[in-house]
């Protein structure tokens, strides 16, 4: 009991400190290499590649966090980040969680870092909390107030958003 205490409190301090990889389930190769492959694509801005990627896995779960570049990642976080409204409009169609912390980070704050405008207002549309905040106390307003995206900030002002 007291061996199931302590590794319980270990899990727990890890994720509590933000490692989100501990509790990560494996993927089998082939559903990795699939989405990494998809992963390609959009960082390449390669919407074409990326789609038809996409519709070669009907059943697969878009949430499933796998390794980009040697980081925890989300397809949705990555389209957020490179400013593909398309895809993140797949994604959300396909059941993409739009309030999902991947690496201490939302697809909202990716998006607001990128002054993405037309992606925040669809993840707030489809229900993305405007003033979630990171372990360090960073809300998508803060990002987009630190990369000076004027636009992005006034849209999340209007919304509610906070410093």
């Amino acid at each position: 009991m007291r061996l199931l205490a302590c590794a319980c409190f270990a899990v727990g301090t890890l994720v509590f400190s933000g490692c989100s990889t501990v509790l990560r389930p494996s993927l089998d190769a082939e559903s990795e290499s699939k989405l990494q492959q998809v992963s390609a694509a959009i960082w390449k801005h390669d919407t074409r590649q990326a789609l038809a990627q996409l519709a070669g896995m009907p059943n697969a779960k878009v949430d499933t966090v796998y390794e980009s570049s040697g980081q925890p990642s989300t397809l949705l976080h990555e389209a957020c980040t490179t400013g593909n409204l398309e895809i993140v409009k797949v994604l959300l169609e396909k059941g993409a969680n739009v309030n999902r912390a991947v690496n201490d980070r939302y697809p909202l704050a990716a998006a607001a870092a990128g002054n993405h405008t037309e992606i925040i207002v669809l993840l707030l549309d489809r229900g993305a909390k405007i003033n979630q905040r990171d372990s360090h106390g960073i809300s998508a307003m803060m990002y987009a107030h630190s990369n000076f995206h004027k636009e992005a900030c006034e849209l999340l002002r209007a919304h509610g958003g906070k410093m």
